[in-house]
């Protein structure tokens, strides 16, 4: 949605510069303010809730190293090349792998008694 809106938004100002026409430019520039407040405003909010969107991230890569990594291949390889570009692993250590389903720990049968270890 976002490519073909961008998409839209560029070949309004491209043909207005081709026909010289004021009001395609007009549409083109409005456009690209309204896209520019709302960058601005979501990256104000952003951090504003630094915190929440930490949690957010750390949860979800927690549930993506519990549940999905080593079934759905798509999933297995975005996640490798991002843990390889940002040098990290699991969501607060390499620890995050024992209870995964990589490590052959079933959801159903996990029980968590303070200790953890990979096998």
């Amino acid at each position: 949605a976002a490519g073909t809106l961008m998409t839209v938004i560029g070949f309004l100002g491209c043909r207005g510069a081709l026909r010289k026409n004021q009001c395609l430019l007009g549409t083109n520039f409005v456009f690209l303010m309204i896209i520019l407040v709302a960058e601005i405003a979501g990256g104000v909010w952003a951090n504003m809730n630094r915190a929440d969107l930490n949690k957010l991230v750390q949860e979800s890569v927690r549930h993506t190293v519990r549940r999905d990594y080593g079934k759905d291949d798509v999933t297995t390889k975005i996640f490798d090349m991002i843990q390889r570009t940002l040098k990290c692993c699991g969501a607060e250590s390499y620890a995050s792998w024992a209870n995964s389903a990589y490590n052959g720990v079933d959801e159903k049968s996990q029980m968590e008694i303070g200790i953890s270890a990979l096998s």
